[in-house]
């Protein structure tokens, strides 16, 4: 391989240069550097939230499995209606939630009896709670779809 010495006293191989001034020159005429053509949505393809009812996407998330982050605990949540419902893992008892405000801006969500299950920040994380004794709840995320409690 040569080189051209430049007057900085830089030396670049003759051989690299060429070859890159070849792909350029070859690479002009294909079309190479215009941007790819985008699939055209019409707008009845695109679903957009408005407000008023849940998109596919978030009704998909409205039912799901939860899992501790060492998977040791779990719980379904059905949240398709006004009335959720949650199951802890091993258990066939399904229990009816209702919301409320929590500590710091949180929502709660607590069973009839007044038991706190899942506590939810504004930035979405979940902390499970797994009896009256429990003080702080243990993290969990959606890690499974799961089939409706009914």
């Amino acid at each position: 391989m040569t080189s051209d010495r430049h007057r900085s006293g830089w030396v670049a191989p003759v051989g690299v240069l060429g070859l890159l001034a070849g792909l350029a020159g070859a690479c002009a005429g294909t079309g190479a550097s215009q941007p790819a053509t985008q699939p055209r949505n019409s707008p009845e393809d695109r679903e957009v939230a408005t407000g008023k009812e849940p998109t596919t996407f978030q009704r998909s998330r409205s039912l799901g499995h939860y899992s501790t982050l060492d998977g040791k605990s779990g719980v379904t949540l059905d949240r398709r209606t006004e009335v959720i419902k949650a199951r802890l893992d091993g258990s066939n008892d399904v229990k009816v939630l209702a919301a409320s405000g929590g500590p710091q801006g949180t929502t709660e969500y607590r069973s009839d009896d007044g038991a706190i299950w899942l506590r939810v920040d504004e930035h979405g994380s979940v902390l499970l709670f797994q009896g009256p004794e429990q003080k702080e709840g243990v993290e969990v995320v959606h890690d499974a779809d799961a089939e409706p409690l009914d």
